[in-house]
């Protein structure tokens, strides 16, 4: 059921295969190709964190053939690579910036839009926008999902459960359907294209309102800066 997840993996094998030339058997994968791809990414100037992505879906496709027991190595292809961490990206904003957005008044319909939406998802915990799309508003004291994320990856302890606070309250009421629950943006586009258009309104507001560095604001800053100023 994770569908993006299950994109990104293909095409991440897919740039491999570029690289390669074509498709390649499982059993002829060595260490040696492996060190090879690693090697022309660099030289390609890819970043280590994408660097990082692309090696290990390749680790993700070959450790599910060898659980699967459709290949076996006496070497395994990653034996001798050495992932290297990238540096955490700081993707919280301020208190001060935060108020500037919540207060400001956007003239443009979509920014407007896209204020509310990164503002209810920092009242709510730092919710992810798929979980903010598919829930229920109509019980209004109590805000519980399990997250669409790892709803698949965990077996216990799935439920978040918490009270929903007052600051939250005028956006649900203007955007939600009183008939189902759900908060209605009055978009027609796909879920990933929504989200393309709410972070790069959010981004380019932050810009108008003079918010540093807001090339980092995202629709995920609200969750980063939920939890960082939370501590």
């Amino acid at each position: 059921g994770r569908l993006k997840t299950a994109f990104m993996r293909e095409y991440h094998v897919e740039q491999f295969c570029k690289y390669y030339g074509g498709d390649i058997i499982l059993q002829n994968l060595t260490h040696y190709i492996i060190s090879d791809y690693v090697i022309h990414l660099r030289n390609a100037g890819k970043s280590v964190a994408y660097t990082g992505m692309l090696v290990g879906a390749l680790r993700t496709v070959i450790n599910r053939g060898i659980r699967d027991g459709l290949v076996r190595f006496d070497i395994h292809p990653m034996a001798y690579y050495k992932e290297i961490k990238a540096e955490p990206h700081e993707r919280d904003i301020t208190v001060e910036e935060m108020r500037l957005i919540r207060d400001c008044q956007p003239p443009k319909k979509g920014e407007k839009r896209s204020r509310d939406i990164f503002m209810l998802s920092y009242y709510l915990g730092g919710t992810n926008l798929i979980d903010l799309l598919n829930h229920d508003f109509r019980k209004r004291d109590l805000f519980e999902y399990v997250r669409t994320k790892t709803k698949n990856r965990k077996s216990s302890n799935r439920v978040t459960s918490f009270s929903i606070p007052p600051e939250a309250l005028p956006i649900i009421d203007k955007y939600m359907n009183p008939k189902t629950g759900l908060l209605d943006f009055r978009l027609t586009c796909k879920y990933e294209t929504f989200m393309q258009v709410t972070t790069r309104e959010i981004k380019h507001l932050a810009m108008k309102l003079g918010v540093k560095d807001w090339q980092k604001v995202s629709f995920y800053a609200s969750r980063k800066s939920f939890v960082q100023h939370g501590f």
